[in-house]
């Protein structure tokens, strides 16, 4: 065991040393917009989105790692097929207590997802049993093709075992969930009002949650243009470029993104506000 796992030592402890830090950060953003959108942040609300995302990352971080330090010198000696056969557990159960634990880890894996998607986000049974599966064939695969080509060959078993077990601890964590709802109902949600003065907090977050759109925007059209650009332009020297009958130099292609942005910046602080505004001043007020 402790041979096999010197393979992994260095891409392991890095990613559990990330896991909680690179968690924290992915979750600030969602809790800026729970905050934006609410009004409001509970202590509950960031401790739920914190947890959602540091099981994601650990879902994924425990599936994907320990990756070999050495991929020629694994690869060059292991050489991991797909398992296939459905009923291969019942043989790794009668193997001994690490057949027994393999499949009971890969049930517990998997009940945080149920209990999260049946409590928290309130989906239904088949819906909450699906997406298990889809993960599990998701990770399945990844391992299978050695994350999608990245790593030169599989370093994990595709088993259609853990597919199974998988699944059956996302409906046990669905079936956890619904025993703790009777347990402790949900607090009835309070209906969101609309903040005609924000404070500073409020206005900055917004401000942030709208320029954080507006990069990812961005930074989307200036790739498409550059690349139909350099797919349909015909280059006449080092500068200078012909889309048909229009001539085109380099000069006047920088000027594109900060024209770009000066748009989203009109629709987004300018135009947006004023048409809320103006729909919120015509709406009916209630007696």
């Amino acid at each position: 065991m402790f041979r096999y796992l010197g393979y992994f030592s260095q891409s392991f402890m890095l990613a559990v040393m990330l896991w909680p830090f690179v968690s924290f950060l992915l979750t600030l953003p969602i809790v800026a917009v729970i905050y934006h959108r609410n009004h409001r942040l509970s202590f509950m609300s960031a401790f739920t989105a914190y947890m959602a995302v540091l099981y994601a990352l650990g879902l994924l971080a425990f599936t994907m790692y320990p990756m070999p330090d050495d991929p020629t010198a694994y690869c060059r000696t292991h050489h991991l097929g797909p398992q296939l056969d459905l009923l291969r557990f019942i043989q790794d159960a009668q193997s001994g207590l690490s057949g027994v634990l393999q499949l009971v880890m890969n049930v517990v894996l998997f009940l945080p997802l149920g209990f999260m998607l049946g409590r928290w986000a309130g989906w239904r049974f088949w819906q909450t049993a699906g997406t298990g599966l889809a993960c599990s064939i998701f990770i399945e695969t990844t391992q299978l093709t050695g994350i999608w080509g990245l790593y030169p060959c599989a370093y994990r078993y595709f088993d259609v075992d853990d597919m199974l077990t998988n699944t059956i601890g996302a409906m046990l964590g669905y079936g956890l969930a619904v025993l703790y709802t009777k347990l402790v109902p949900k607090r009835a949600k309070q209906a969101a009002s609309v903040n005609t003065h924000p404070g500073f907090v409020h206005r900055f977050v917004a401000l942030a949650i709208d320029v954080i759109i507006m990069d990812v925007i961005l930074y989307a059209l200036v790739l498409l243009l550059v690349y139909v650009f350099y797919k349909c332009a015909v280059a006449f020297d080092d500068t200078h470029y012909a889309i048909g009958a229009l001539l085109i130099s380099t000069d006047s292609v920088h000027w594109v993104p900060g024209i770009l942005a000066g748009i989203l910046f009109l629709i987004f602080e300018v135009w947006r506000p004023w048409s809320m505004t103006a729909a919120r001043l015509a709406a009916p007020t209630r007696a």
